[in-house]
């Protein structure tokens, strides 16, 4: 029996420098395997970190020759020279030049909304009744005229966009266009028909669309404000958002008048994409 467990215990030691070099090799091989997908992942936020850099400096690119030359003028492979990359990735993170300007209006309308939205629900949240009426046209105008606002930016380059494709028509981005801020101005015009019960929708709306006009000009050119008024006319952005917004309150104000049979109702409810 001795021998025997002598025999057990010489082998168990032989064994065991075995066992060791085997667990010593599996520990070496989960490491290097570790460390080789570490290594994937960092690739991988590296390549999509490069991705975002490249879309971004295509979208600026975009933004100054659709501003500068408009839609039908800017070809791709400006856009490209201007972004420092080829046609050909332009085309792989966008597709076509359409889908480029789409890409910067859709991003742009969503901000405009998104702030919009905001402040009507912080509007509905402070006051008791109904809104007034300067607190509304206030809060759709301000990223537009309001000149240190975080969109105002954004806000520019959307007016010369639009500005541009006005002077090239083209009835498919405009209806784009148009959809994108479609739900925010009703909503808008929704909550003025609260405030102004005695009003009815399609008169709401039509004034609601001149109002989207006179802003969207005030907001490209707020120089004309001090040409009009002559030598010394200074007008500060702050200044004239509160004029702009308490004059148009005092307009939706007025009765309205049943349109005349001329007038085509349906055109009432079109609004204007800003």
């Amino acid at each position: 029996m001795q021998v025997i467990a002598a025999r057990v215990t010489n082998a168990s030691r032989h064994a065991l420098p075995s066992n060791r070099a085997w667990a010593i090799k599996r520990i070496g091989s989960v490491l290097i395997r570790s460390d080789t997908q570490t290594g994937k992942n960092v690739a991988k936020k590296k390549s999509l970190e490069a991705d975002a850099d490249i879309r971004e400096l295509i979208l600026e690119a975009a933004k100054e020759r659709f501003v500068a030359l408009g839609l039908e003028k800017t070809s791709v492979r400006a856009i490209g020279d201007r972004a420092n990359v080829n046609s050909a990735m332009l085309g792989y993170y966008f597709g076509s030049k359409e889908a480029l300007f789409r890409e910067i209006v859709g991003s742009i309308a969503g901000s405009l909304s998104v702030f919009r939205l905001r402040e009507l629900t912080m509007l509905r949240d402070q006051q008791a009744g109904p809104i007034p009426l300067k607190c509304i046209f206030r809060a759709y105008a301000e990223p537009i005229l309001l000149q240190d606002h975080p969109l105002q930016r954004d806000a520019q380059v959307y007016l010369r966009l639009v500005g541009r494709l006005y002077a090239e028509p083209s009835d498919p981005l405009a209806a784009f266009i148009q959809a994108q801020f479609t739900d925010v101005q009703r909503t808008y015009i929704s909550e003025i028909a609260r405030t102004a019960p005695y009003l009815d929708t399609s008169a709401i709306a039509f004034r609601f669309s001149m109002m989207v006009g006179a802003m969207t000009f005030l907001g490209a050119r707020m120089d004309v404000i001090e040409l009009l008024s002559g030598p010394g006319a200074h007008p500060d952005s702050e200044n004239v958002l509160d004029r702009f917004a308490s004059d148009w309150a005092t307009m939706m104000s007025a009765p309205s008048q049943a349109p005349s049979a001329g007038v085509d109702a349906e055109h009432t409810r079109t609004f204007t994409p800003v």
